[in-house]
């Protein structure tokens, strides 16, 4: 919980600045996810409320945002007070999380993946599901099980980890603002099946990767960059399940 309260300032910046974000990440995510005028949204994982606050201005009827950062949920707070958005937001670990209620879909942008254990994988699956209605959407970002070590710091990013990965060896995350460093922070490494496991075993079903697309307003802004290359070796994809 320290290690995200300490760089809860500098990923919030990387979150404004990052090419990947703003080009592929954030516009590839808000597509998949659709429509929410009228739906209840749980966003776990919140960090600044980003999402938190766009679903809210796009017509959700509810959102809830939840971290396990104090510093994340008070700059969240902080940014949806400017925006005068009516959003709740939890300070809470999602391994411990429990129930709140039953909502119509529940985002995460990168939450999975910082499971240590399978077991903690199992609980946040879990603890996902109980808070979902009968028929809901679980759709989250997530580092790629097959592709995660990728040197993508020109587009704002880099995974670092051993070269022949094996179940829940650890990998470091570092994020950059024009090369230069902003944060790190560590995650885990977990394989599709043992995901997929995991969220069966909690309930879910219809389980699906996608991948991410890119702007077009971005290749054309910086044409230098190869884009090309960051398609070909996604390190991040997008997971969706069903209750």
């Amino acid at each position: 919980m320290a290690e995200y309260d300490e760089i809860a300032e500098g990923y919030t910046e990387s979150e404004e600045s990052r090419l990947e974000r703003i080009y592929i990440i954030n516009p590839s995510f808000i597509k998949k996810v659709g429509k929410v005028k009228g739906r209840t949204m749980l966003d776990l994982a919140c960090g600044d409320g980003n999402f938190s606050r766009k679903f809210k201005k796009e017509g959700a009827k509810e959102v809830v945002g939840v971290d396990i950062s104090k510093e994340m949920i008070k700059l969240a707070k902080e940014k949806t007070l400017q925006e005068s958005l009516d959003v709740k937001y939890l300070v809470g670990d999602v391994i411990k999380l429990g129930k709140i209620k039953e909502f119509d879909m529940v985002i995460a942008a990168f939450l999975l993946h910082y499971a240590k254990t399978k077991e903690e994988l199992i609980q946040m699956c879990k603890n996902i599901y109980i808070n979902l209605k009968k028929g809901g959407r679980f759709i989250t970002l997530n580092q790629s099980p097959t592709n995660p070590l990728q040197d993508f710091k020109e587009f704002g990013a880099k995974v670092e980890g051993p070269k022949f990965l094996k179940e829940g060896d650890e990998l470091t995350v570092k994020l950059y603002d024009n090369l230069k460093e902003i944060c790190s922070f560590k995650t885990y490494h977990w394989s599709k099946s043992t995901y997929e496991s995991c969220l069966k075993e909690a309930g879910f079903k219809n389980i699906k990767w996608m991948s991410l697309n890119i702007l077009k307003e971005g290749i054309k802004k910086y044409p230098k960059y190869n884009w090309k290359k960051y398609v070909q070796n996604p390190y991040i994809l997008i997971l969706e399940a069903r209750k």
